[in-house]
């Protein structure tokens, strides 16, 4: 309706124009906010719970970084612990430190310029 597309034209470009998340990445995005507000919160205490940090002696890249669980079904993948610590992993780090209103503002540049 917007665009004065046809029920069946690709609405992609569109998007991008217009500077939309899709729903994919709509999903990422509002997984991401979520784990911003658990961290910064500690509320719902359930998920905060699930939600550790890497934590060794060793000087590494993943030192900090929010650690997946392990998942052998696909059911595993999809839970919050395991597929919001990997795309909050892969938020550059300026980002992961930032205030609420800032990093929402910040993650959707982030979806448009790297994942549209």
């Amino acid at each position: 309706m917007i665009c004065g597309r046809r029920k069946y034209d690709h609405v992609s470009a569109d998007y991008k124009r217009l500077g939309w998340l899709s729903a994919a990445q709509l999903m990422i995005y509002h997984r991401l906010c979520l784990i911003k507000r658990v961290l910064t919160t500690g509320h719902p205490v359930n998920l905060a719970q699930q939600l550790t940090t890497v934590d060794h002696e060793h000087d590494t890249r993943s030192l900090g970084q929010l650690s997946r669980p392990k998942a052998n079904i696909n059911a595993g993948v999809r839970r919050l612990s395991f597929s919001g610590a990997d795309a909050f992993n892969r938020l550059p780090g300026n980002v992961c430190s930032m205030s609420v209103p800032l990093f929402k503002t910040k993650v959707v540049e982030w979806l448009l310029r790297d994942t549209g």
